[in-house]
């Protein structure tokens, strides 16, 4: 009962912690969403001054939290709200763009050459570890022999050979293996593999289960891992790419504006 109790603390300790970080993200920042719960719990400040400028910054936050556009000063939202009026910046341009900072900023060079870097470095190392577990046989343990490979499954074996000018598979069943247990060469591969799969199912059946299911286990971590990697990259890379191009359009928008003026 007690340990009952405990893990619904701790979950709820958890859900509450997430629901935190999620809210404080999508209010850009944690003192934001504290000033956003001061405010709606009617917390102000009394000088006038102070009260002017705290209506700004709220309605500052209220437009980057509806619109997902990260933006600093109040002229410029307007700025940005009239262009989203007039038709001639879109929503659509700063979709996953709130992540690099103040749109109204051109980015740096030093920042864009570490944000690509970044994005190549996830997909490379995302690309290394799905490599790493496409060489893993699901449901077999794999044990090297010489310049070979050999897998041993639950109910067979399969021998393997692979090299630039020669690819050579063959699969031995349990039953084959009982058959010709007095039939293959000493100490060959086929003797030596289906040795292992006649021993392991008699003596350590329960092992090669477990080692089996251990390692389909990493396999799919990997693959999980290697998916997130690649997605990672390719998110940095197409939103800082966005970034760029609404970053253009709005320094555009602005820079007419002051022609016209």
């Amino acid at each position: 009962m007690v340990s009952y109790n405990v893990t619904n603390v701790w979950g709820l300790i958890v859900f509450f912690l997430c629901s935190f970080a999620v809210l404080a993200f999508f209010s850009f920042g944690k003192s934001n969403l504290m000033r956003l719960i001061a405010h709606y719990l009617n917390f102000g400040y009394s000088d006038k001054k102070l009260k002017r400028l705290d209506r700004e910054w709220r309605d500052i936050q209220l437009f980057k939290i509806i619109n997902g556009i990260n933006v600093s000063g109040i002229e410029n939202v307007r700025m940005i709200q009239q262009g989203l009026i007039d038709g001639k910046l879109k929503t659509s341009y700063f979709f996953l763009t709130r992540i690099w900072g103040d749109i109204t900023k051109p980015p740096h060079v030093i920042k864009t050459i570490i944000v690509i870097l970044a994005s190549i470095f996830y997909i490379l190392l995302a690309c290394y570890i799905h490599n790493e577990q496409s060489v893993i046989v699901r449901d077999a343990i794999g044990i090297p022999y010489k310049n070979m490979m050999y897998y041993v499954y639950s109910d067979k074996v399969l021998l393997s050979f692979k090299n630039k000018a020669v690819e050579f598979n063959k699969t031995y069943s349990l039953a084959d293996c009982k058959r010709l247990q007095n039939v293959f060469i000493k100490d060959t591969l086929p003797e030596i593999a289906c040795n292992k799969l006649l021993q392991l199912n008699e003596e350590d059946s329960e092992w090669l289960s477990q080692e089996i299911k251990d390692n389909n286990s990493h396999k799919k971590a990997l693959l999980i891992l290697s998916l997130v990697y690649f997605t990672s990259g390719l998110v940095i890379f197409l939103s800082y790419t966005k970034f760029f191009y609404a970053n253009k359009k709005v320094l555009e928008y602005k820079a007419s504006n002051k022609n016209h003026s």
